[in-house]
């Protein structure tokens, strides 16, 4: 992170207010690394993901490493594994990963500059690629209200279909 207390420095002298911005990307920028790493390994390591689930993961990490490609197709591999779970068990889930992984990536200078911007009364926003599930918890943690992100398709029995709702970066 850059010279944090010039940063904190920049943001104590700003206006208050909710008319204020400070959006804040997730994987990289809040935390140390890539959610959905966290996420795969957790559901690797329980026996949630199919032999055809992992080769498809290991492609789409290689065309978006290697060739440049948008998250968005690796996305939706990850999404479509989670088709036909109770949504609400997913949000518990993603909580137990949260406090096992995700706590200890998350950047003490991001925490920093969350709450300067909070005590100045600013708008903070995650914005990011990832699921609610991978951020919601992070988010709460540090008292960030407003989420902009992948959303994945509920049915009305509150299970997940396997399908994406709204992908951010087709979004913006």
């Amino acid at each position: 992170m850059a010279d944090i207390e010039w940063l904190i420095e920049q943001i104590e002298n700003s206006p208050e207010g909710p008319q204020v911005g400070a959006f804040f990307d997730f994987d990289g920028t809040l935390i140390d690394g890539y959610s959905a790493a966290a996420f795969f390994k957790y559901r690797l390591r329980r026996g949630e993901i199919s032999v055809s689930e992992v080769l498809k993961t290991i492609r789409e990490s290689i065309n978006v490493a290697r060739r440049g490609h948008d998250v968005s197709e690796m996305m939706r591999v990850g999404v479509m594994g989670q088709a036909g779970r109770d949504s609400e068990e997913m949000d518990t889930w993603a909580r137990n990963v949260f406090s096992r992984k995700i706590a200890g990536m998350l950047f003490t200078d991001s925490r920093l500059l969350v709450e300067a911007h909070l005590r100045k009364g600013h708008t903070v926003v995650v914005a990011s690629s990832a699921t609610r599930p991978q951020i919601q918890a992070t988010a709460e943690d540090l008292g960030i209200d407003h989420i902009v992100c992948t959303e994945m398709e509920v049915d009305e029995d509150g299970r997940l279909t396997g399908m994406v709702a709204e992908l951010v970066v087709e979004a913006l």
